[in-house]
């Protein structure tokens, strides 16, 4: 038999800002599916690292391969499978939720109703037109997992999701992600506990 592909690689992965490292030599493979957590104390990277296997920023020095294909130049051809929501929600305050879930929704061809899917799931209906400035921390977390998730990505990275969320919006989350665990590769990083830790595949540090 073969050797088994991985999902994803990371080889030697640095970033450099300025002169200070935020990651350093990172080396991990993942080879199945399911939920896989990422500790460290707070400035240790775990934000950079998803942004980077997101592309949203690009690494220093190394290399990270999705399928076993190397992504340098090719960011393109594998966004559609990555989802990424962080800590902090990144939404245009001046628009309304729905607006930048809309916006989002155009580049990945997710039609309104797969947006009202989610929306009713998440239980976002109530604030769903009123303009996020106008929201509180919590509700613009869910809008921001939402906008992570609602294209189907296989790679999802999800920084810090359970802040802010209150007790039915982590209840929320918690059944997504339980659902899902046997057909993506889902990756977080939390300084809160949940009962779905128990259900990972390993865990990083």
């Amino acid at each position: 038999m073969g050797e088994e592909k991985s999902y994803l690689r990371v080889v030697n992965l640095g970033k450099v800002f300025r002169k200070d490292y935020a990651l350093k030599n990172i080396n991990f493979e993942i080879k199945e599916k399911g939920l896989f957590l990422f500790l460290g104390e707070n400035g240790s990277g775990k934000t950079t690292l998803f942004k980077i296997l997101s592309f949203l920023l690009f690494p220093s020095k190394g290399d990270f391969f999705y399928f076993d294909e190397k992504t340098n130049g090719k960011e393109d051809k594998f966004l559609r499978n990555i989802g990424f929501a962080s800590h902090i929600p990144f939404l245009y305050p001046d628009l309304t939720a729905y607006e930048n879930l809309e916006f989002s929704a155009k580049f990945f061809n997710v039609n309104r109703e797969k947006i009202k899917e989610f929306c009713e799931r998440f239980e976002c209906i109530p604030y769903i037109h009123k303009k996020v400035k106008e929201l509180s921390r919590g509700q613009m977390q869910r809008i921001s997992i939402i906008r992570a998730i609602m294209h189907d990505p296989f790679f999802i990275y999800l920084d810090e999701p359970f802040t802010s969320l209150d007790k039915k919006g982590i209840k929320i989350l918690e059944e997504y992600i339980k659902e899902n665990l046997n057909d993506k590769v889902i990756m977080v990083s939390s300084h809160t506990y949940s009962e779905i830790f128990e259900d990972k595949k390993g865990s990083f540090t």
